[in-house]
């Protein structure tokens, strides 16, 4: 059981994710605490090559057990539907775990003042090995990133985020946001170059002083395990 935390702000948090977002929440009159909460981020996206404002609906979160999901639902997207802005795209996207069958039903079923959702396609994560090795061409060089460093970092980002549908921008002044406010440092960069030239940049981003996932049980047979 893993619960996804937002320590010590979760509004704070949220910054990381788009330059402007919206939570809602619900309450049972007859509970204490939220039965259900989503989110909606806007940030810089590409789209066919040129930089729009995209939406992206995601942190639906229901409380287990909880009667009347649907309806909660239901009323929940309009209200976050009220804050869409006229340079925004008029679509968002959301991602989904696989396997996720109870969230995929709830979205896709077509309950009234839903939004229509349409399935684009599978997104995978790569995990990399933590291991050296392979070969390099010979004129290019791995070097840590300086401050120094950051436009150029932009740039390599910009470059590669226009070949690809949704990918988000992350321009020079995000960028600075992040390593003033988020612990993305020009220092946490890897860069490939080739004649002084950035060809290509990886980063490592430790998220955990404002965003952790933490175990907070196992299963029966896992639990054994360990």
């Amino acid at each position: 059981r893993l619960s996804y935390e937002r320590e010590p702000n979760f509004f704070h948090a949220q910054e990381a994710e788009g330059d402007r977002t919206v939570a809602i929440v619900a309450r049972d009159p007859h509970m204490d605490g939220v039965v259900a909460m989503g989110c909606r981020s806007v940030h810089a996206a590409c789209l066919n090559g040129r930089p729009r404002r995209l939406g992206y609906l995601g942190q639906l979160r229901l409380g287990p057990g909880h009667r009347g999901i649907g309806a909660i639902v239901r009323r929940g997207f309009p209200l976050i539907c009220r804050h869409h802005e006229p340079e925004e795209l008029s679509y968002d996207l959301t991602a989904l775990v696989d396997g996720n069958l109870p969230s995929r039903r709830l979205l896709t079923v077509g309950l009234p003042r839903m939004p229509r959702y349409v399935f684009q396609e599978p997104w995978m994560t790569l995990a990399i090995p933590a291991r050296t090795g392979g070969r390099l061409p010979e004129d290019v060089r791995i070097e840590p990133g300086t401050p120094g460093d950051m436009p150029l970092i932009a740039d390599c980002l910009d470059r590669n985020a226009r070949r690809r549908q949704f990918a988000r921008l992350w321009p020079g002044p995000t960028l600075r946001l992040l390593a003033d406010r988020f612990n993305l440092r020009p220092g946490d960069f890897l860069l490939a170059r080739r004649e002084g030239d950035v060809v290509g940049c990886l980063a490592l981003w430790d998220q955990r002083p404002f965003r952790q996932h933490v175990v907070r049980g196992y299963g029966r047979g896992l639990s054994l395990l360990r």
